[in-house]
């Protein structure tokens, strides 16, 4: 099932890394949006995707954290998946207010400018990569702020994450892990 499916990222990172240009981007909330505006294939863009983590069912005033996952562009993040990489818990969407909370656009974001906390007990922002941001660079992220991007993004150099961990949605097409089929 898709919350168990592993598959193979593919993808190679690029032999010189881009310098970090921020571009306007009007009117370019979505992925595909983005992708057209710059002129890129999805799988060059990290999507941000914000929930509120709780560690128990029925929500409680003040209990949980923000919880800030990237992928790239090409997939979707699996909501079981992450709650596994994240030790237990129960997800919702995050609110808008949360997201600005933390400095970030709702549409615009990125790792950017973030300090990721160690751990769920830690202080700064819990993000959570799919192991895809791996395999490429030269992203186009957010830029955290209203109709701008980033492009020429790579992890490790520009941001930094928490976890680095399976959290994408196999889908059709995708390599086995273990056949290669």
């Amino acid at each position: 099932n898709v919350e168990a499916a592993g598959f193979v990222r593919e993808g190679d990172k690029p032999s010189a890394l881009a310098e970090l240009v921020k571009v306007e981007t009007p009117d370019c909330k979505t992925i595909a949006d983005v992708a057209a505006f710059i002129g890129v294939p999805t799988n060059q863009t990290i999507k941000a995707v914000f929930y509120w983590w709780r560690p128990r069912f029925v929500e409680v005033p003040g209990e949980g954290r923000l919880v800030f996952a990237l992928t790239r562009g090409d997939l979707a993040i699996n909501d079981t998946k992450l709650v596994n990489a994240l030790g237990g818990g129960f997800l919702r969407a995050a609110t808008e207010d949360e997201i600005r909370s933390i400095g970030a656009v709702p549409g615009y974001a990125s790792g950017i400018g973030m300090t990721p906390a160690k751990d769920m007990d830690s202080p700064g922002v819990m993000i959570v990569a799919d192991e895809s941001i791996e395999h490429g660079g030269n992203y186009v992220v957010g830029a955290n702020e209203e109709s701008y991007h980033y492009t020429g993004a790579n992890f490790g150099r520009d941001f930094t994450v928490s976890k680095l961990a399976d959290i994408a949605q196999a889908a059709t097409g995708h390599k086995c892990p273990v056949c290669g089929g």
